[in-house]
C-alpha cells in the first residue's frame, strides 16, 4: 500500500474529507521524519518502529560499465 493508496482507504472508511486526511498523513510522515533525522528512535506500537542509523559512505558502480556513481 502506498500513501495515495493508505489517503484513499482512510477516506473510504471515515467520514473525513480526502484533503484533510491527506493533511494528516503528510504531517504524521513529516513528523516521524523529523524525529529520526534528529536522532530519536520513533515506536508507532502496532504499526512499526524507525530508528536512525549512520551508513558510511561506499562507492557504487554502474552494473553495465563498471563506472563508478
Amino acid at each position: 500500500m502506498n500513501r495515495s493508496q493508505l489517503v484513499q482507504a482512510v477516506t473510504e472508511s471515515t467520514q473525513v474529507t480526502r484533503r484533510t486526511v491527506e493533511d494528516v498523513v503528510e504531517e504524521l510522515f513529516d513528523m516521524i521524519i523529523t524525529e529520526v533525522r534528529s536522532g530519536r528512535k520513533v515506536t508507532v506500537v502496532g504499526f512499526g518502529t524507525f530508528t536512525p542509523t549512520r551508513r558510511a559512505s561506499r562507492v557504487g558502480r554502474n552494473p553495465r560499465t563498471g563506472a563508478v556513481v
